[in-house]
């Protein structure tokens, strides 16, 4: 049976800019016809290993999806200026399918899902949805300003209670509140399972059976060749300050050989070939190869406060706590409580106890959730009043920027500060944790100052090089500024 479709004449163009050079027109391309669609989601779900609420909903209503093949999407975008074809950010010849949900509200926001010939997905949101859903975060967020006081008295009582299950329980609160440690997804959110090299994905936390017992997991890189190939490789969560310091040199690398093509001289080539090899032997340093029997391979999910256990604890030096876990996305938290009664409780609940046994066993999400409520306040609500909280402090510690170069430079270095406290990324900070308006407001307030300083400068150069009826004009000029 033919494919049936809406003509031409019927379809809207719609221009999409992926990159600011490359603007394309999409245009949707809607196929009608129920047997080649039913067709083409059993084709994926078959390709499918795990079971995903995606899949679920395309076995429930497989006819609330449009499905594209790389053949009609090529009929749907035209090329950019160097021939390439792009949908949704994504070069063509990368994708496998496209499958477009219809009603994006059903699923929170899911709008489409790009299928990759690597075997990957890449899912993208409903913009207005999504809008939403931070609105309402950063909303709840207010609430938490006016909670604080109260939760910290509350958590305290809890700690120094007679009942075991309430001193865990204002434990994990005062973790929360104090260090911004996520609540944990539960007492069994930890995923620990034999993998595959090819299911190994960037960020992923594992250990092998044949490392020496106590030695600290590895998280999954990816390293990309001059020649665009992709290898992965496995880094020690120890190495993160040698990371950051190959980023650095690679980024010094990119800087350098842009210089070189418009200065094309000796010394800077030399210099080009010195940051190359220093490169090239930190990765070697720092990044593992894949172990022969990959399929020793474990995963260990993140912790959060409610998963934490007695080896996540450690003793530096005496009348010192510190905890020392592994975090969502990798992250290494590592810090000394400050607070004497949580280190007292703490240790107290470590007491025999060892290796992977719960340090807060009775204390589950839903029991944080049950008392934030009463607030009208969710467990991660507090982190984002955290962000938003230490972008106002940040703001503060930092001198009136003179021009807009300025103004970026002082807004990087305050997310910069941020993402170290809440151990995370500056890009992940400023979109989820700092709510957009107070950042819309502390840049609009400094933009003002800078017009009016510009505008002062400009005066004060017209009275130096004018004359009378100039300086008088220029003063006039001032005022109004």
């Amino acid at each position: 049976m033919p494919e049936e479709r809406v003509p031409s004449a019927q379809l809207v163009p719609k221009k999409v800019v992926v990159h600011a050079r490359h603007p394309y027109t999409a245009v949707r391309y809607v196929t009608v016809s129920p047997a080649v669609t039913k067709k083409r989601i059993e084709e994926y779900l078959a390709e499918r290993e795990k079971e995903s609420r995606l899949s679920r909903y395309l076995r429930r209503k497989p006819m609330e999806v449009d499905i594209y093949s790389p053949a009609e999407l090529e009929r749907m975008v035209e090329p950019t200026r160097t021939g390439e074809r792009y949908f949704s950010g994504v070069n063509i010849k990368n994708i496998k399918r496209v499958i477009s949900y219809r009603k994006p509200e059903e699923l929170g926001g899911y709008k489409m899902t790009v299928c990759l010939k690597t075997g990957e997905n890449v899912h993208r949101y409903e913009d207005k949805l999504t809008e939403k859903r931070q609105k309402k975060k950063f909303r709840r967020a207010k609430n938490v300003a006016t909670a604080v006081k109260d939760l910290k008295d509350r958590y305290r009582i809890l700690l120094r209670s007679s009942d075991r299950k309430e001193r865990q329980l204002g434990a994990v609160l005062a973790l929360m509140e104090q260090h911004d440690v996520r609540v944990g997804s539960g007492m069994y959110g930890v995923e620990e399972a034999p993998i595959k090299v090819g299911d190994l994905k960037r960020g992923m936390v594992v250990i092998h059976s044949s490392w020496p017992p106590g030695s600290p997991p590895h998280v999954v890189v990816e390293e990309k060749t001059s020649e665009g190939i992709k290898k992965v490789f496995l880094r020690s969560i120890e190495k993160q300050e040698e990371a950051e310091r190959l980023a650095d040199l690679r980024r010094q690398v990119k800087v350098l050989s842009k210089r070189i093509e418009k200065e094309p001289t000796e010394e800077l080539k030399l210099e080009l070939g010195r940051l190359k090899v220093k490169a090239d032997e930190i990765a070697e340093r720092i990044n593992k190869p894949i172990p022969p029997k990959w399929t020793d391979l474990v995963r260990l999910g993140h912790y959060g406060a409610t998963q934490l256990e007695a080896r996540h604890v450690k003793y530096p030096a005496p009348g010192e706590i510190w905890l020392d876990f592994i975090g969502k996305s990798a992250q290494r938290w590592k810090f000394r409580l400050k607070d004497t009664n949580l280190a007292e409780v703490i240790k107290e609940l470590q007491r025999g106890k060892a290796g992977s046994d719960m340090l807060f066993p009775d204390v589950r999400r839903i029991d944080v959730a049950k008392i934030l409520r009463r607030y009208h306040i969710l467990p991660k609500d507090i982190r984002t009043y955290e962000g938003t909280s230490s972008f106002m402090e940040e703001s503060k510690n930092h001198p009136v920027p003179t021009s807009k170069k300025e103004l970026r430079r002082i807004r990087k270095e305050i997310f910069k500060a941020i993402s170290k406290k809440l151990v995370n990324k500056p890009g992940v900070a400023k979109k989820a944790y700092v709510d957009p308006s107070v950042t819309a407001s502390w840049e609009t307030g400094l933009l003002k100052i800078i017009e009016k300083e510009k505008g002062i400068k400009k005066s004060l150069f017209v009275i130096l090089i004018g004359g009378d009826k100039m300086g008088t004009l220029a003063t006039e000029r001032m005022e109004i500024c």
